[in-house]
């Protein structure tokens, strides 16, 4: 069996630089004429906008059931509700780990509204003269990230289960 294809994967192509962009900002509203996935979603009455589409889902069970069937006939196998926002914080926690690891003081981010981690601005408090040495870093970790199975799938379990 082929791995799973996800919503974001087949949307919009995904790596952990989209993963870390996806956590900083809401997800792009997918609801073009060329998105069968929004098509079919209008055709069953329902919101065609796909934003926020892991926490409408756990939230709405018409519109998982509308999205599920919608993925289905298009023959896209959907992650189960919440595993997306889930494998996301996953690899954020693992890309700030990395971070901290080579000794860089990285803050904890806070839960987004929509559950996803937020981490906008994590990289304010470093100093100026030491911003390149951070960026090189921080492509190490995002290189390894990319590279490499998720690591920490148990902790994150115990940690989404915490708010």
């Amino acid at each position: 069996m082929p791995p799973l294809r996800t919503l974001a994967g087949a949307v919009a192509g995904f790596s952990i630089l989209a993963v870390t962009v996806y956590a900083c900002a809401p997800t792009p509203d997918h609801t073009t004429v060329d998105d069968p996935v929004a098509a079919c979603l209008a055709d069953a009455g329902q919101d065609s906008s796909l934003v926020n589409l892991d926490k409408r889902r756990l939230e709405d069970a018409a519109f998982n059931g509308a999205f599920e069937a919608c993925a289905a006939a298009i023959g896209l196998e959907v992650l189960p509700p919440g595993e997306e926002t889930r494998r996301i914080n996953q690899r954020v926690r693992e890309l700030l780990t990395c971070l901290r690891d080579a000794g860089w003081d990285i803050p904890e981010p806070e839960r987004g509204e929509h559950g996803v981690l937020d981490i906008a601005g994590y990289d304010e408090d470093v100093a100026d003269d030491r911003f390149p040495e951070f960026q090189v870093d921080r492509q190490l970790c995002l290189d390894m990230l990319e590279t490499s199975p998720s690591s920490h799938e148990h902790d994150d379990h115990e940690h989404d289960h915490d708010e």
